[in-house]
């Protein structure tokens, strides 16, 4: 057992069965506790169609739309603190999501994540494209485990959903200012209605700009961490009968600011061990002092364009028979620029491009029957991706040679992929208290990648413009595969308010190629879970508890590696995770409600050799722990609502604890996160003439801490540690105002 967390997956789901036996308590109705009295009814389409949450057979949060306004959160960063297992961090531009210790530690164009992204029931491909800003949101659903039969490929760790709010018969909508420190000035707002009989629509919009940055690039006097991003969506509903509803949605995203970028940390102590110093420092280069700050010689920036279009076609087809038919396109540019050598004198500029287009489509099936209910469909998939990473010019000093500027490194190509899945899942209801559901997946993929190239060029003298000339051309290669993703669970209620139910599931992250790293293409990895929980409302609808416990087969992990000055994907054996987690919601008196979630987890990589950073000896990795998967999350949470005579004010407080979060499979404490504690506050009054405000504090102690960290390029400087920090103490007030129905 790993040395973390010392409990089998046997004793913690037998920890789980005297919660069993105490729920069958009470057979009473739940609540839906509007007024205070209660915990509020949540329902999601988790399972693609809709059900209570305590009535899903998944660990799932839910978190709604007016939470989220109410605690400022604008994206899913800001989200993690409110469920357990899960870590959302940020590596230049790609989104790293990580659910119960499965994530992203790969930032190369044409990175796939392992936690399936949809917005509107359209799966979202490229981790840089899901970082855009939470608006206009009816609810946001996290589904922890492989969802490897409904929602298919690249949901490995699990699935979020974001389901904007949608068009009404009745004009309604509203607006939002948000004042805050480092000059934010966040707008929000949406309006929507009836324009005719049969049609109705619905615009939204959000902009946010924080004119201060966290910190200031010091040569140049730039912003470092502001944010200047601007949003827009328009939903046209089409009801040409009561049976058919079609929904057409577009949206668009602009982003333009200094966000993303790598700050410099320490020098690395095993460079410093070993006797290397970065060569910039003798070139009169200095790092800057202050961790939020950067000393490089260029303004680092980051531009985000996104854009999508899709239609979803609703058909009841009778009274327990629907039809559903979503076609997507998605577009998404993302360019950055910075220091690659995180000195002020230019030793080596960097620029990051990722560009994509994917088409999907996918057709649903689902009926109700006597004694149960099923949902059949198939997917499909294709995406064109053009990306290319450059550090160019750099400084041949760098490298021992004679001062000047040459071309360097640069990598590039595309990338195509085409993916097909037929899938189906059924629910047999064999008594009034049990139930089976069974599911399968057939998925088949291909990737094709052409056009790659490698330069790495200290000959020439860097001039504006100067050509490409690789030295590695691959032309083309082409890779298929074919999997199969099983689900089976056991469902029993032994009361109306409680389910129990125990889980096989298996997800599924397709292989394929390392864009630039001019390598072989890489395997799928494959994840088996064996899973049980228990889903329990109590005293009258006052105390809520929802506990599972789960064990991974993890087979084939694909881990990003940097050998010389390349970054490449390797398949590293096996990986075994085990843990619980909890939700628990309580009301003790009216008006108050208190909150404990938690999640423990042990995990660590099997049979895993590999060469260190700066050796090509190799390294028995067994028994570390995996990257973004700290042991322990727990979130502490309190509110309570005073009634007032024209509206009520609520007062929040929260608190969350982590445990050490490491970055790299070496387990080294200078690419880790320490164990971290940030809280914090709310207090709201909302008016019973539709306004509200919203005083808030976030990271009230305002720690510093690190949502990603890696060594920087070690050949060329000496193995810097580089990282990027969360969000200072930040706190403002918001004004909303509500109007129509």
């Amino acid at each position: 057992m790993n040395k973390k967390f010392g409990l089998s997956s046997m004793a913690l789901i037998a920890a789980m069965m005297p919660m069993a036996a105490f729920a069958q308590s009470s057979d009473a109705p739940a609540q839906d506790a509007q007024d205070g009295s209660g915990i509020t009814e949540i329902v999601v389409t988790a399972e693609r169609r809709e059900a209570s949450i305590q009535d899903t057979p998944i660990p799932i949060t839910a978190v709604t739309g007016d939470s989220l306004r109410d605690r400022n959160v604008t994206d899913l960063i800001a989200l993690q603190s409110s469920i357990p297992n899960v870590q959302f961090g940020q590596g230049n531009t790609n989104a790293r999501l990580a659910i119960r210790g499965v994530g992203l530690d790969n930032g190369l164009p044409g990175a796939e994540a392992r936690v399936a992204y949809y917005m509107d029931n359209v799966y979202v491909s490229r981790p840089g494209a899901v970082l855009g800003s939470l608006y206009d949101v009816d609810r946001v659903e996290v589904l922890r485990g492989p969802q490897g039969t409904l929602y298919g490929r690249n949901a490995t760790a699990g699935s979020i959903n974001v389901i904007t709010a949608k068009p009404s018969e009745t004009f309604n909508g509203y607006g939002q200012v948000t004042l805050g420190s480092y000059l934010y000035l966040g707008l929000e707002g949406a309006v929507g209605g009836p324009i005719a009989d049969g049609i109705s629509f619905r615009l939204s919009g959000s902009s946010i700009d924080q004119f201060h940055g966290y910190g200031k690039n010091i040569p140049t006097g730039s912003e470092v961490d502001d944010q200047h991003t601007h949003s827009a969506r328009l939903q046209i509903r089409l009801e040409p009968s009561s049976a058919v509803s079609i929904n057409l949605s577009t949206s668009l995203l602009s982003q333009r600011d200094g966000q993303g970028a790598f700050h410099f940390i320490s020098t690395n102590p095993e460079a410093n061990r070993l006797g290397r110093v970065h060569p910039g420092l003798a070139l009169g280069g200095t790092f800057a002092t202050n961790p939020r700050d950067d000393n490089f010689n260029i303004s680092p920036s980051l531009e985000r364009q996104l854009y999508d279009a899709s239609a979803t076609v609703d058909w009841k087809m009778g009274d327990k028979t629907r039809l559903t038919s979503i076609s997507a396109y998605r577009y998404a540019r993302i360019t950055t620029r910075g220091d690659q050598d995180y000195l002020s004198v230019q030793m080596g500029d960097s620029r990051f491009y990722d560009q994509s287009r994917q088409y999907s489509q996918e057709l649903r099936l689902s009926q109700d029957f006597s004694f149960g209910h099923f949902v059949i469909g198939g997917f499909y998939f294709r995406e064109d991706i053009s990306g290319a990473v450059e550090t160019s010019p750099i400084e041949a000093a760098s490298v021992g040679l004679p001062r000047r500027l040459v071309p360097g490194y640069a990598v590039g190509g595309q990338i195509k992929t085409e993916a097909m899945a037929g899938f189906g899942q059924i629910t047999f209801d064999l008594s009034d208290t049990f139930s089976i559901d069974a599911g399968l997946r057939y998925n088949y993929e291909t990737k094709e990648k052409f056009n790659e190239y490698s330069q790495f060029d200290l000959t020439r003298t860097w001039t504006p413009g100067i050509a490409i000339i690789p030295s590695v051309v691959i032309p083309y290669v082409k890779s298929s595969e074919r999997k199969l993703t099983p689900k089976v669970t056991l469902n029993w209620k032994p009361s109306e308010r409680t389910l129990i139910y125990l889980t096989y599931s298996e997800g599924y992250r397709s292989g394929g190629f390392n864009l630039g790293g001019v390598q072989p293409g890489f395997k799928p990895e494959t994840l088996k879970d064996y899973e049980g929980g228990i889903k329990t409302t109590l005293l009258d609808g006052r105390l809520r508890m929802n506990l599972s416990a789960f064990y991974y087969d993890y087979a084939n992990l694909q881990i990003r590696r940097v050998a010389g000055v390349t970054s490449f994907i390797e398949n590293a054996s096996n990986a075994e995770i085990y843990g619980v987690e909890g939700e628990i919601t309580a009301v003790p008196v009216d008006n108050l409600e208190l909150g404990f979630n938690f999640g423990l987890l042990n995990s660590r990589y099997i049979g895993y050799i590999t060469a260190g950073l700066f050796t090509t000896t190799p390294q028995d990795l067994t028994g570390n722990q995996l990257s973004q998967a700290p042991a322990y999350t727990v979130d502490l949470r309190a509110q309570y609502r005073w009634e007032l005579p024209k509206g009520s004010l609520t007062l929040r407080g929260e608190a969350h604890f982590v445990g050490r979060t490491y970055f790299d499979a070496f387990e080294t404490s200078y690419f880790s996160q320490a164990p971290l504690q940030t809280g914090d506050a709310y207090l709201t009054y909302k008016s019973d003439h539709n306004w509200s405000a919203t005083l808030f504090v976030r990271n009230i102690t305002d720690e510093l801490y690190y949502v990603a960290k890696q060594n920087n390029s070690p050949p060329l400087y000496a193995g810097t540690v580089i990282g990027i920090p969360g969000a200072p103490r930040t706190f403002g007030l918001k004004l909303t105002y509500n109007f129509g129905e």
